[in-house]
């Protein structure tokens, strides 16, 4: 839940320089560096002889986060926030004392075998 709550109030951008259709540069937290086309005349050319506002272009993708996360509260009755209560000490209560590994059977030894069953059955286990 803290993850989706940090992933949402996170804002971010994506800058993005294209020089013709080739993707030259690709940044999330800084400017991107551009091709070298990028000067004041638009008079130079870039490939193919078009000039600079033809060829090359930066995008930038923008994505805000929210300002405030919203708090959800819930409203109970009387009644749902006594059952609620009851139901948290009820379990609490259920499960006190068996951390204990407790083995019924520890002070008994198996009965005295007066023959091998599997071996006058002939039942061997392969």
């Amino acid at each position: 839940m803290a993850v989706m709550v940090l992933l949402t109030t996170t804002s971010f951008m994506i800058d993005a320089h294209y020089c013709g259709d080739s993707l030259v540069d690709i940044s999330i937290l800084n400017q991107v560096q551009n091709c070298g086309m990028n000067t004041d005349s638009n008079s130079m050319p870039c490939k193919d002889g078009f000039n600079k506002s033809d060829c090359c272009k930066d995008i930038q993708v923008i994505s805000e986060g929210q300002n405030e996360a919203q708090i959800s509260v819930f409203d109970l009755t009387l009644q749902q926030q006594i059952m609620l209560v009851a139901f948290v000490l009820l379990e609490d209560d259920l499960f006190i004392g068996l951390d204990k590994n407790i083995v019924p059977f520890k002070n008994y030894r198996p009965p005295l075998l007066e023959k091998d069953i599997q071996k006058t059955q002939e039942v061997y286990i392969i």
